[in-house]
Protein backbone atom coordinates (compact mmCIF):
# COMPACT_ATOMS: atom_id res chain seq x y z
CA UNK A 1 0.00 0.00 0.00
CA UNK A 2 1.35 3.58 -0.47
CA UNK A 3 -0.34 5.22 2.39
CA UNK A 4 -0.10 9.60 1.97
CA UNK A 5 -0.98 12.70 4.06
CA UNK A 6 -0.48 11.15 7.28
CA UNK A 7 -1.83 12.84 10.47
CA UNK A 8 -0.48 11.58 13.63
CA UNK A 9 -3.75 11.70 16.16
CA UNK A 10 -2.55 9.89 19.27
CA UNK A 11 -0.51 7.34 21.24
CA UNK A 12 -1.52 4.31 22.94
CA UNK A 13 -0.30 1.52 25.01
CA UNK A 14 -1.57 -1.38 25.70
CA UNK A 15 -0.71 -3.46 28.57
CA UNK A 16 -0.56 -6.90 29.21
CA UNK A 17 1.00 -9.33 32.18
CA UNK A 18 3.32 -10.45 30.22
CA UNK A 19 3.55 -7.65 26.78
CA UNK A 20 3.74 -4.05 26.46
CA UNK A 21 2.93 -2.48 23.38
CA UNK A 22 3.30 1.26 22.42
CA UNK A 23 0.98 2.56 19.34
CA UNK A 24 1.58 5.99 17.06
CA UNK A 25 -1.26 6.24 16.00
CA UNK A 26 -2.18 8.01 12.34
CA UNK A 27 -5.09 8.65 10.22
CA UNK A 28 -4.19 8.57 6.40
CA UNK A 29 -5.77 10.71 4.43
CA UNK A 30 -4.65 9.31 0.96
CA UNK A 31 -4.07 5.96 0.24
CA UNK A 32 -3.81 3.61 -3.16
CA UNK A 33 -3.05 -0.19 -3.66
CA UNK A 34 -4.43 -2.83 -1.08
CA UNK A 35 -2.71 -4.79 1.98
CA UNK A 36 -0.02 -7.60 1.36
CA UNK A 37 0.16 -10.60 3.02
CA UNK A 38 3.33 -11.32 4.80
CA UNK A 39 4.91 -14.56 6.31
CA UNK A 40 4.87 -13.16 10.01
CA UNK A 41 1.07 -11.78 9.66
CA UNK A 42 -2.28 -11.79 7.26
CA UNK A 43 -3.19 -8.50 6.37
CA UNK A 44 -7.01 -7.43 5.59
CA UNK A 45 -9.79 -4.97 5.04
CA UNK A 46 -12.53 -5.10 7.63
CA UNK A 47 -14.69 -3.12 8.53
CA UNK A 48 -15.37 -0.97 11.60
CA UNK A 49 -18.42 -2.30 12.54
CA UNK A 50 -17.34 -6.52 11.78
CA UNK A 51 -14.26 -5.53 13.66
CA UNK A 52 -16.50 -4.25 16.89
CA UNK A 53 -18.21 -7.26 16.98
CA UNK A 54 -15.22 -9.60 17.08
CA UNK A 55 -14.62 -11.49 20.83
CA UNK A 56 -10.85 -11.23 20.42
CA UNK A 57 -9.38 -8.34 19.42
CA UNK A 58 -6.44 -5.45 20.78
CA UNK A 59 -7.70 -3.46 22.97
CA UNK A 60 -7.19 -0.15 20.45
CA UNK A 61 -10.17 -1.70 19.07
CA UNK A 62 -12.53 -0.51 21.74
CA UNK A 63 -10.95 3.29 21.23
CA UNK A 64 -13.26 2.83 17.86
CA UNK A 65 -16.16 3.02 20.02
CA UNK A 66 -18.82 6.61 19.48
CA UNK A 67 -17.59 7.83 23.39
CA UNK A 68 -13.76 8.31 21.64
CA UNK A 69 -14.93 10.02 18.32
CA UNK A 70 -13.83 13.38 19.55
CA UNK A 71 -10.11 12.10 20.37
CA UNK A 72 -9.78 11.03 16.90
CA UNK A 73 -11.19 14.59 15.24
CA UNK A 74 -9.31 16.96 17.64
CA UNK A 75 -6.07 14.38 17.52
CA UNK A 76 -6.00 13.87 21.21
CA UNK A 77 -6.33 9.72 21.29
CA UNK A 78 -4.18 9.49 24.06
CA UNK A 79 -4.79 6.39 26.25
CA UNK A 80 -3.57 3.45 28.51
CA UNK A 81 -5.10 0.36 28.17
CA UNK A 82 -5.03 -2.77 31.01
CA UNK A 83 -5.48 -5.60 29.23
CA UNK A 84 -5.83 -9.51 30.61
CA UNK A 85 -4.24 -12.39 28.68
CA UNK A 86 -8.12 -13.52 27.37
CA UNK A 87 -7.95 -9.75 25.82
CA UNK A 88 -10.46 -9.02 28.45
CA UNK A 89 -10.50 -4.97 29.35
CA UNK A 90 -9.31 -4.46 32.55
CA UNK A 91 -9.08 -0.36 32.45
CA UNK A 92 -9.02 2.24 29.97
CA UNK A 93 -7.37 5.61 31.16
CA UNK A 94 -6.96 9.15 29.56
CA UNK A 95 -3.00 9.80 29.77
Amino acid sequence: MKVEKLEKIGTVIEEYPDRIYHFQVFMALDFSGNPQEFAENSSFWISISELKKKEKRFGIAYLLNSEYEDDFRNKTLNYKIDVEMNHTILKIERM
